[in-house]
């Protein structure tokens, strides 16, 4: 008995087993989806920053003076501005996530209906793709669910040749434009069939009636967008070829990305592979769109360059989903037709086949994040908001890397990117430019994401204000929560007083924010950046680490480097310290290193950084300073020497000699334990110490022979009057550690 005759059996005895346990299934899939997910994608708050300005303006756009619309999907923000028309009581965000929900029903309901005759034991799992495709829970609310539905009303239609046809590919099309790809395609084949069955004039009167009601949709669509913007086609798409990552090589990247999802070299991967294979061929057999279309949409995006981004390309992880799904059922048919064909067995192994499918692809459920209000992103954006809005009188402008979340919770602020989203005719070399967007749209405040700290926010033209970092969220990847510094109520006493000492150091305009870097609180601040430091009035000597965050190299970026320099505020074109870090080309200057250099309390001075070339990339900081005499930064030079070390290199002698001023003496010093220049370089005369000299001098080939930029700056020299001194004098040089001990260098 094969399976159709098992399933009209069924029939007939009034049980649609199928359906039922389809339906069954559909429903659990969509409750665990509900149950699991939020709307966390920063593109879905585009649109509903959309649907507020639609209905209250009449105009599609973000902001209401935009002349350009940012959403992908006119039928997805229909939709939505409908929802919204018609449950006003209902925040966006839900009804959004409501919809997601009802459109991979539909979606479920296309495959089940496309499927049920052609491969029915994969018909009943239908709704295990379409709910527990990886990431899909991270989607919600954004218009991929739409583009997933429609997509498969249209392979529907198209095995069916139902006159339906063109209508589906209209709506695929306004669902996402890159609908139109598959439509083509499948449309292309129907026109050559009809030509070769010589029928063209009967398949265009069936498909004509759809033909002009999806007709009147596009058109409908192009023309009102015209009317509003001046051109039929937005340029959305321009935008996605100059956003982000693109090409050949990123997109082969990209690939492995979506195929490890499922495929990795752990037996479970192992087995998941051989029956994403097994099922991919059982598709290109029987329903050989749904083994198509993906490949075609990848390969079309990656040959137009656009941009990657993983909802782009929402239907390759659905597809190998369905492809382990189905290499699951095939395997339970031929199962089954090997051990017996009662409807018993058929009807367990149905079952079995769904225990199996379900925990492979159920992982990322439990993973996904959990709702709208307890997305700790959210969370902190509404934070930042409450305080703009305390500190404006609501009339705001705010520059943004993630305009959505930031648009929908300032409805009534004008928000652009910084990334070019709302600005598609920008260069791509100019994209991550955040300074020339802040000159051209010259807003209130900027909010800019950055790996360490997650969100830095600022004046863009008053005094800036310093984001103290909290705790990271866990399962936020490192992302942080912010508090203001001048609002310490919920800080520890530790962190309260770091706080104050922050505001005591740092009471200048462009403050960043502040950030962990190794052991010290640091201050990041991105090239081309400038600082004044107020030095007290009793320190002699000044102690301060420098650097880049590992975001300038890693991950494919790539500063060009950065000059740090300190200059006094009576000669700031004239530093009395500089140094070039460039850890791209020098794996050394990829470690902290540091600078000490005398001062003089009451001065100010002026720390810059500015870029090597281009500012992109240039994730620069200055850690909190040290401020003392110079014994305070050196430790006190000892009485005697006693505690010294047998332990070598630890630096050098280059020169020595006598003279009337006393003994000059250059060379360098550090300390590998603390892997930092040493804390001082003591200098003994007849065995009594004559001086303590701080390293601070640039030495590159220090650096480059230790493979440390960590201690470049282990240089030290100077003339030190010793009376009574002289060329028969003993004299010996060692380099101070940081816990005290010294060790001797190297003499000439």
């Amino acid at each position: 008995m094969t399976d159709t005759h098992f399933l009209r059996a069924m029939a007939a005895r009034g049980i649609d087993a199928q359906t039922a346990a389809f339906t069954a299934l559909s429903l659990a899939g969509a409750a665990v989806f509900l149950r699991h997910t939020g709307v966390y994608l920063d593109d879905a708050y585009v649109y509903f920053r959309i649907v507020e300005t639609l209905i209250a303006t009449g105009r599609p756009v973000f902001n209401a003076d935009d002349g350009f619309i940012l959403a992908t999907s006119p039928l997805w923000l229909m939709l939505l501005t409908a929802g919204k028309l018609v449950l006003p009581w209902l925040d966006l965000p839900r009804i959004a996530e409501l919809g997601f929900v009802l459109l991979l029903l539909v979606a479920s309901g296309a495959l089940f209906a496309l499927l049920r005759g052609r491969m029915p034991v994969l018909a009943v799992l239908a709704p295990v793709p379409v709910f527990f495709t990886p990431y899909l829970p991270t989607l919600a609310g954004h218009d991929t669910a739409l583009a997933l539905a429609t997509g498969l009303l249209l392979c529907l239609a198209f095995m069916r040749r139902s006159a339906l046809f063109p209508l589906a590919a209209a709506l695929f099309y306004l669902a996402r434009g890159e609908g139109a790809i598959l439509a083509i395609l499948l449309g292309a084949v129907l026109l050559v069939e009809a030509v070769i069955q010589r029928r063209l004039w009967a398949f265009i009167l069936q498909m004509l009636p759809a033909a002009l009601a999806g007709l009147v949709l596009v058109a409908g669509w192009h023309l009102w967008h015209a009317h509003l913007f001046g051109t039929l086609l937005p340029s959305t798409m321009a935008t996605k070829q100059l956003q982000g990552d693109s090409g050949w090589t990123t997109f082969t990247a990209a690939w492995r990305n979506h195929v490890g999802r499922f495929v990795d070299p752990s037996p479970t991967g192992i087995v998941t592979g051989l029956l994403a294979l097994l099922g991919w061929g059982a598709l290109l057999r029987h329903v050989w769109p749904l083994a198509v279309w993906p490949l075609l949409h990848f390969g079309v995006y990656a040959g137009l360059g656009v941009a990657y981004y993983h909802w782009y390309y929402y239907s390759i992880d659905f597809a190998l989903a369905l492809c382990v799904v189905a290499g699951v059922a095939v395997a339970a048919r031929v199962l089954a037709g090997a051990l017996d064909d009662r409807a018993r067995v058929r009807t367990a192994l149905i079952a079995v086949a769904v225990a199996l499918a379900v925990p492979v692809l159920i992982a990322p459920v439990r993973t996904a994040v959990t709702g709208i209000y307890d997305d700790p992103r959210f969370r902190l954006y509404a934070r930042i908001v409450d305080a703009i809005q305390a500190r404006s009188d609501g009339a705001v402008t705010l520059l943004s890397h993630e305009i959505g979340i930031f648009g929908y919770l300032l409805p009534q602020a004008a928000v652009r990117d910084v990334v070019g989203l709302a600005t598609p005719v920008t260069r791509k070399e100019e994209l991550w430019d955040w300074e020339s967007r802040a000159r051209e749209f010259r807003p209130d405040f900027i909010a800019w994401p950055f790996e360490r700290s997650a969100l830095r926010i600022h004046g863009a033209d008053g005094p800036d204000w310093l984001v103290y970092a909290e705790a990271p969220v866990p399962g936020t990847q490192g992302m942080t929560l912010y508090a203001r510094v001048d609002d310490v109520a919920d800080l520890t006493a530790a962190q309260r007083r770091e706080v104050a000492a922050a505001q005591a150091i740092w009471p200048v305009p462009g403050l960043n924010g502040l950030i962990p870097v190794g052991d010290r609180l640091a201050l990041y601040a991105h090239a081309p950046s400038r600082f004044t430091l107020e030095v007290p009035t009793d320190a002699e000597a000044l102690d301060i680490g420098f650097g880049f965050l590992p975001g300038a190299w890693e991950a494919g970026r790539a500063t060009d480097g950065a000059r740090f320099s300190i200059a006094r505020a009576d000669a700031p074109d004239s530093p009395v310290w500089s140094s070039m870090v460039d850890p791209v080309d020098n794996p050394a200057d990829r470690a902290t290193a540091y600078a000490r250099l005398p001062v003089t309390g009451g001065e100010r001075l002026i720390l810059s950084v500015d870029p090597g070339g281009s500012a992109s990339w240039d994730w620069t900081f200055w850690t909190m300073p040290r401020f003392g005499t110079s014994g305070d930064l050196a430790g006190p030079c000892p009485v005697s020497v006693e505690a010294v070390a047998e332990a070598a290199d630890a630096g050098f002698v280059d020169a020595l000699s006598w003279s009337a001023d006393g003994l000059t003496l250059r060379g360098w010093a550090i300390d590998r334990v603390a892997g930092q220049p040493a804390a001082a370089a003591v200098v003994t005369v007849d065995d009594r110490v004559a001086a303590c000299l701080v390293p601070q001098a640039p030495r590159d080939d220090v650096a480059a022979a230790m493979k440390s930029a960590a201690v470049r700056h282990a240089g030290f020299a100077g003339t030190i009057a010793v009376p009574g001194g002289g060329e028969s004098s003993r004299v010996r040089i060692y380099a101070k550690r940081w816990d005290g001990t010294l060790v001797p260098l190297v003499l000439p």
